[in-house]
């Protein structure tokens, strides 16, 4: 962590391993691929990406962390990817795997170096931070470094992530965590940007396992020092989920009735980690907003679920209504061709005609402006997904050159079957793995877009195709990639 600490501590190694891109100091050097490896004799867990090496220690917990802009190693708080929970699912599952014959066994090594890692950390905190969904290792380094927390997460691991999460925006050291344990619990909320009231502390200690994370308390932190009569509607509210959190932004509050916050925390799909960067009512909410501002209208406050999905759609009609002279003029100017290769059942739409015409049908927000506008700069392209189920799928070119998933929703923005996610992200790897083998798109005539946005060639239209478009084309899509793209 970011304690003083000896020289040798951190991760040394000799000359340069360009496998994992382990080196001498102050050089980097790219992983030929992505993984991760144990190291017995420190009990350290790296992780090896396109740009980056993270390596965590079991105990005493530490972290440190080099890349392409920093090639030094650096104390690290740790990132989002490592969670306990995770870790402790893969050592049970490798010790049922170890127990069968020797002739059944296939080489596991991911799993043997996340299992042996997590055999080295200490079992009462490693137990404890398993609870926390996200951000497990700060609250891991806490309960080692400062365990006079302990008694507190077995109560309120809520009350503990705070402090953990307050202490990485301050950067404070162990003890001064250590003392806050003598305080009253009022007082420690108080000290991590909380209202210091006991309704706020029970809040804090109501937080299921699903939300918590650092995310939440930010959100706690931002509306507490908006909006603190906000606890009177949350503290009676029967069930919390992460989703709910989510909509807690100060500038949202006047749009939110109590009862689309108690659908919004016994929603299922509310749970869990956010979907490419959002929740989905957090998503739905949060277009609604974006398009009766820009149409000038003012937003009602959205009873129910179902509310807030009818005035969603009806929105969209009114912005495909208002803006239908625009379209018809910008839906002439193509996109160009998918900058991965298409099949059967993954269609790239090349027009905003086409983006209106999947909103409509899809009940998504599609048809506004500003999805156009990113295809048109390179930074997205949007596909239509028709098996293994229906849906809408974006996606976005990473700073490594590849293109990864950005956000992929079935009708009325619900999230896909997990199958359906495989088969997505099978395709993403392909079409990358495509793009490496010196695969092109082919050069199309610019289409004319038909009503039911279909696409017919035209001789007339390249004319009117802008040339800053043509050449954000070839800067995002047909340029050179950085480097290789690395799968696991």
């Amino acid at each position: 962590m970011n304690t003083p600490r000896p020289a040798s501590a951190a991760p040394t190694s000799g000359a340069t391993n360009q496998r994992t891109g382990a080196s001498k100091a102050g050089v980097f050097s790219k992983p030929e691929y992505s993984g991760m490896g144990f190291n017995p004799d420190k009990g350290s867990l790296t992780y090896f990406y396109a740009s980056s090496i993270t390596t965590y220690r079991a105990f005493p917990p530490a972290c440190w962390t080099k890349s392409e802009s920093e090639p030094r190693w650096r104390g690290s708080f740790g990132g989002e990817h490592f969670q306990l929970g995770y870790l402790h699912d893969v050592h049970l599952r490798y010790q049922a795997w170890s127990e069968k014959p020797q002739d059944q066994q296939r080489p596991r090594p991911r799993l043997r170096a996340m299992s042996e890692f997590y055999a080295r950390l200490d079992p009462e905190a490693a137990r404890l931070a398993g609870r926390v969904r996200r951000d497990s290792w700060l609250v891991y380094c806490l309960l080692v470094r400062a365990p006079e927390l302990r008694d507190i997460a077995r109560n309120n691991m809520g009350l503990v992530l705070a402090i953990a999460h307050q202490r990485r925006k301050r950067r404070w050291r162990f003890d001064r965590a250590r003392r806050w344990a003598k305080h009253k619990r009022t007082a420690i909320a108080g000290h991590c940007g909380l209202p210091a009231q006991k309704p706020w502390v029970k809040l804090l200690a109501k937080i299921p396992s699903h939300a918590l994370s650092s995310y939440t308390i930010q959100c706690l932190q931002d509306v507490s020092a908006a909006a603190p009569e906000i606890i009177t509607e949350l503290r009676h509210l029967p069930e919390l989920s992460s989703g709910l959190f989510a909509l807690l932004r100060p500038e949202w509050l006047p749009h939110l009735h109590p009862r689309l916050l108690r659908e919004v925390g016994a929603s299922p799909s509310e749970r869990g980690g956010r979907s490419r960067g959002r929740y989905n009512t957090e998503g739905m909410l949060n277009d609604t907003l974006m398009m009766r501002r820009a149409l000038g209208q003012p937003a009602p406050q959205f009873r129910s679920l179902a509310h807030l999905s009818r005035v969603h759609d009806e929105t969209v009609n009114i912005w495909i209504e208002r803006t239908k002279r625009q379209r018809d003029d910008a839906a002439r100017v193509p996109f160009g061709p998918p900058p991965l290769p298409e099949c059967e059942e993954i269609i790239g739409l090349r027009s905003p005609k086409q983006l209106q015409v999947e909103g409509q049908q899809q009940h998504n927000c599609l048809a506004a402006s500003y999805w156009a506008q990113d295809c048109y700069d390179g930074r997205l392209y949007i596909f239509r997904v028709l098996a293994p189920e229906r849906a809408s799928l974006a996606i976005k070119r990473g700073n490594d050159g590849a293109w990864h998933l950005y956000e992929f929703k079935t009708r009325f923005n619900a999230e896909p079957k997990a199958g359906t996610l495989r088969a997505v992200h099978q395709w993403i790897r392909m079409g990358n793995r495509a793009v490496d083998e010196g695969w092109r798109p082919e050069a199309e005539t610019e289409p004319s877009v038909g009503a039911d946005g279909d696409v017919a060639a035209a001789d007339k239209v390249v004319s009117i195709v802008p040339e800053s478009v043509t050449e954000r084309r070839e800067r995002h899509w047909w340029g050179p990639r950085q480097h290789v793209p690395i799968v696991f």
